[in-house]
Parts: structure tokens; C-alpha cells; sequence
């Protein structure tokens, strides 16, 4: 039987991991987060990490073909799953169309794209919030939790993935959420969108 494949889509912020999480788990899809294989990696000091953590540090894009070898290893591993779900991939239109091909080797398609809608004051004051909550409970913040990298990184999604939105509207294949809502609200509203399309 033929997986799903669905992409989850929004600016830096927006609440994508909490999502996908509750996502992966309601629809038994395979949760795939480059974000977190890229820190997991460099957490290791992997080749592929050490030379992912310039990029990341700077709030740059890790380059396409470090991602794109790590996502193809994923779906050709025999996972049970009903489908997968993925969390910051494609990030651009180079990216989208690789993962295209792939699909179609397997006779698959991109089914839907989540693109989680949130203003950007929103953004930096989530991250505000993290950054004290780190230092209430004395615990280490994420390296890329600060305004200066959220900056860098919103102009490389404006640049790189906001086209790639737009390619996916034009493709009917985008469905956008309020993501500046409770993470349940928002919940619910992404299974209205999935529900009887996946």
C-alpha cells in the first residue's frame, strides 16, 4: 500500500516540533525532523554534524545535499508506518523537486502541505520566552534561541522557503493554519485539514 506523505511548513517559531509531534502520534505517520537529526548529529560530532553546525549557528540553511542524503536514507528504511510527515524539508524548491522524484520512484506523491501561519512579533516573543524560561530553571537554552539568529534565519525563509509556499498554493496543495492559537486549538484545526485528505 501506497504511504502519505505529508509536509509540515512554517517560520522559524511557529510551533512545527509540537505539531508534528501530536501529528506523527494521531496518524501513525513517521516523523521526519531535519532540525532535530541535524542537532542530534552534532550533538555526536559527526562528520555530517561538524560540518552541519557552521551553517546551523549562523541560522543559514545546512546545504541541500547533506539533507537530501539523510531523507532518502529515511524513507527507504523499512518503516511500518502508515506514511511520513516532514518537519523542515523541503526548504526550497531545489529541495521540493528532489523529494518529488523520489516519490515518484515509488509511485507515491506529496498528498498535503501544513504551513503553520504566525506574525512575527509572535516569534521573537516566543523566543523571549524560552530564553527566560532557560534561565529560570537555570537549564541550557538552544544555541540558535536568540534574536539575532531568529533575524537571520526569517530572511533565509523569506528567501529560500516563502517561494516555495507560494509554489504549493499554486499547486493546490497547501492548506494554512493560525498557528498564533493554543498548541491544542491549533491541533484541532490541522485535523480538520488532514481528516478524509489523508
Amino acid at each position: 500500500m501506497a504511504k502519505r506523505h505529508c509536509i509540515l511548513m512554517g517560520p522559524p517559531g511557529a510551533g512545527k516540533g509540537t505539531q508534528a509531534a501530536m501529528i506523527a502520534s494521531a496518524y501513525d505517520f513517521e516523523h521526519i525532523s531535519t532540525g532535530d537529526v541535524l542537532r542530534r548529529e552534532v550533538s555526536k560530532c559527526s562528520d555530517l554534524g561538524k560540518r552541519a553546525k557552521t551553517f546551523m549557528n549562523r541560522g543559514d540553511l545546512v546545504p541541500s545535499s547533506l539533507v537530501i542524503e539523510m531523507i532518502a536514507s529515511r524513507i527507504d528504511d523499512g518503516t511500518g508506518k502508515k506514511g511520513f510527515l516532514y518537519d523542515g524539508f523541503p526548504r526550497n524548491r531545489e529541495q521540493a523537486e528532489v523529494l518529488e522524484e523520489m516519490l515518484q520512484k515509488r509511485n507515491e506523491t506529496i498528498d498535503m502541505v501544513l504551513y503553520l501561519d504566525v506574525p512575527e512579533e509572535v516569534l521573537f516573543s516566543r523566543i523571549e520566552t524560552r530564553i527566560k524560561l532557560a534561565q529560570t530553571t537555570k537549564s541550557e537554552p538552544r544555541a540558535d534561541d536568540c534574536e539575532e539568529i531568529l533575524e537571520a534565519r526569517l530572511e533565509v525563509f523569506k528567501r529560500d522557503t516563502q517561494p516555495l509556499v507560494i509554489f504549493f498554493k499554486n499547486n493546490n496543495k497547501l492548506y494554512t493554519i493560525d498557528g498564533d492559537q493554543k498548541p491544542e486549538v491549533v491541533f484541532e484545526d490541522i485535523k480538520k485539514m488532514m481528516n478524509g485528505r489523508v
